[in-house]
């Protein structure tokens, strides 16, 4: 696929990156940035930034950077060309594409599975609507899906055939390794042969974050007695459950709106709850809640609602998933429903009013737990008494919210009837424990550092800091490549007014930056989007051109020190004082090297080296009265 520079930079000027991003990240504003939780890693202080005038964003825990292109490539696990189409989709900006029976050939794995997985569905969506699929439609219908519900969760059938499905898409050119990618089929020992996974079932496609599908769910609908009710996709190279969230992508506005996420188990839970008005509904796709899981719904949201079923194993799904939330600082509350019901049937049977007086009478862990101990008898016996105690004890020190630690302890010492002063002892002596464990993993962990010394002056008049601010890039150098990337014109000024190339420069990793600069410069249009947009950009080089141009929105105290810069800065005047510090630096080493052994040179030697100095040091004070030329 072939797509235009100017439709580039059309696709990436019409998007506004806080509201992408914001999408997953709650982000504040800072400044003239915005800052967030990183969505790359798990972090509990936010060093995720990103700059809506510059449209990049650079994370400085773990180095994750780019633009629009770069996050649905990064985060939503796109390729370049489906990142392009997705943004321009979201800008109305129509991106052509013509994708041939060879272009399939030559498509990765896992853009093939992709592809493969969206005709199944179109496949499974037109079965749901012919003759055959009367059995899946009547099905749905009875559980009382309207017509727009079943468009807006793609549901489908699969019809009773062994190799229906498999016989279409080899027709579309797929290969059999793109339908065992996707999951879709499956192969035959004994006769060397593949047959469709799904037969005779009611589909339910699973999307991720943006809608894309990535595996399928599916119900049986005939009466066979020793098949599963439900099987699932397996792990493939697209979909892993444990990162899947079943509905987020219809649900994800409103958990972002409301701030909180109601956790169910299965596919009609979800798909009725949404039906009946409750909108930031998932269910953990099949296995139990996961940590992958809950960094999803953290980025969007710091309350969740476990709406299990009653039954036992609801209890104990309730059970691992809470504290894993509670760990993660989530605001945690426990929907109680009546024995043998579960959020389809209580919404089916009794309606949307009952289903949110259970929403309002939710619990918080602390009274789940008691009721459920009590129920058990827990609190029969003084040693079942102080397991259980402590138990909880144990839930509370994990909450990262030292605040809420007290008012847990009141709350469960006024339901033990207990006074609060006994819990807390045996809190106290817990977190005494603890921390004196941390403390120590802690001091093994630190590595001594050696001092550096960061600077020195070459005259008493001009200073050069020597400490790299990016990579191993002099300071110097850190200040012309951020003044670059502050806006197209100061790109225009050092690249082809000043003219700075690699023989200004020292550090291998400068030369490399002004290397790629130079192939930018040639080329028209908005310089960052050049820069992001090109292919031949190493993640590497994507993390210091990043990093730079957000340094050229913060001034360290090393900058103020090396150079007074005034509300009005003169950057022609600027730029090529740092060219001439940097020709100071190249200048010391050599006089260094000519005045070193000399004892052991010769006489001509010492009066040749002695011309060279003279020469140095007449460039050196040439140099710096320059610097110092107003």
């Amino acid at each position: 696929m072939s797509i235009s520079d100017d439709v580039k930079d059309r696709i990436i000027e019409s998007t506004d990156l806080v509201d992408l991003i914001g999408e997953v990240v709650d982000l504040r504003k800072k400044g003239g940035n915005y800052s967030g939780l990183c969505p790359f890693h798990n972090e509990k202080t936010p060093s995720f930034m990103v700059s809506p005038e510059k449209n990049i964003y650079k994370c400085f825990g773990c180095g994750k950077s780019g633009n629009a292109i770069s996050f649905m490539r990064d985060f939503h696990g796109l390729s370049y060309p489906e990142a392009l189409k997705e943004l321009g989709r979201r800008a109305g900006i129509q991106v052509e594409e013509h994708i041939t029976p060879k272009m399939k050939e030559q498509l990765s794995r896992k853009e093939a599975a992709l592809l493969a997985l969206d005709s199944a569905k179109e496949f499974y969506v037109k079965q749901l609507h012919s003759a055959a699929g009367i059995i899946a439609s009547s099905y749905f219908r009875k559980r009382g899906f309207s017509s727009s519900t079943l468009k807006d969760f793609l549901l489908g059938y699969a019809p009773d055939s062994w190799d229906s499905l498999l016989t279409l898409l080899k027709k579309q050119k797929f290969t059999d390794e793109n339908l065992l990618d996707a999951g879709l089929i499956i192969k035959n020992e004994s006769k060397d042969s593949y047959y469709d996974r799904f037969r005779n079932r009611a589909i339910f496609p699973i999307q991720n974050f943006m809608g894309k599908v990535i595996g399928f769910g599916a119900r049986q609908l005939g009466e066979e007695k020793d098949q599963p009710k439900y099987i699932n996709s397996p792990q493939s190279i697209v979909y892993d459950k444990s990162q899947t969230l079943y509905g987020i992508f219809h649900a994800k506005s409103e958990i972002r709106s409301k701030k909180a996420a109601i956790l169910m188990e299965g596919y009609m839970d979800v798909i009725t709850s949404y039906q009946a008005g409750f909108k930031n509904v998932v269910a953990s796709s099949g296995t139990s809640l996961t940590k992958e899981q809950l960094n999803i719904l953290g980025k969007l949201c710091n309350r969740l609602y476990f709406v299990y079923d009653a039954d036992s194993a609801g209890v104990h799904a309730t059970e691992r998933g809470l504290e894993m939330a509670l760990e993660k600082g989530f605001d945690v509350l426990i929907v109680r429903l009546p024995t043998g019901e579960d959020p389809d049937s209580l919404l089916n049977n009794h309606g949307a009013s009952v289903f949110q007086s259970y929403l309002n009478e939710a619990v918080s862990f602390l009274e789940f737990f008691v009721e459920k101990m009590e129920a058990e008898g827990k609190f029969n016996s003084p040693s079942l008494k102080s397991e259980s105690i402590r138990f909880l004890l144990n839930i509370i020190t994990k909450i990262p919210d030292r605040l809420q630690h007290d008012d847990y302890i009141s709350r469960m010492a006024s339901m033990l009837k207990m006074t609060d002063s006994q819990l807390t002892r045996i809190y106290q002596e817990k977190r005494k424990i603890e921390t004196a464990i941390s403390n120590k993993e802690e001091k093994a962990s630190i590595v001594p550092q050696s001092p550096v010394n960061s600077e020195r002056k070459i005259t008493d008049d001009i200073e050069i800091i020597k400490a790299p601010i990016v990579n191993n890039l002099r300071i110097e150098e850190t200040m012309l490549f951020s003044i670059a990337l502050k806006s197209d014109e100061l790109f225009d000024l050092v690249m082809n007014k000043v003219k700075v190339r690699s023989s200004h420069l020292i550090s291998s990793t400068a030369i490399q930056l002004i290397t790629f600069f130079e192939l930018v410069s040639k080329q028209s249009g908005n310089y960052l989007n050049r820069i992001f947009s090109n292919t031949e950009l190493s993640d590497e080089l994507n993390h210091i051109i990043t990093e730079l141009a957000f340094k050229g929105d913060e001034r360290s105290t090393n900058w103020s020190r090396f150079v007074k810069i005034q509300e009005q800065t003169n950057y022609p005047k600027l730029i090529k004082d740092l060219v001439y510090k940097l020709e100071l630096l190249k200048i010391e080493p050599i006089i260094d090297e000519l005045t070193r052994n000399v004892a052991e040179k010769s006489h001509e030697d010492i009066l040749t080296d002695l011309k060279k100095i003279n020469e140095l040091n007449a460039k050196k004070r040439k140099l710096i009265s320059a610097i110092k030329t107003n």
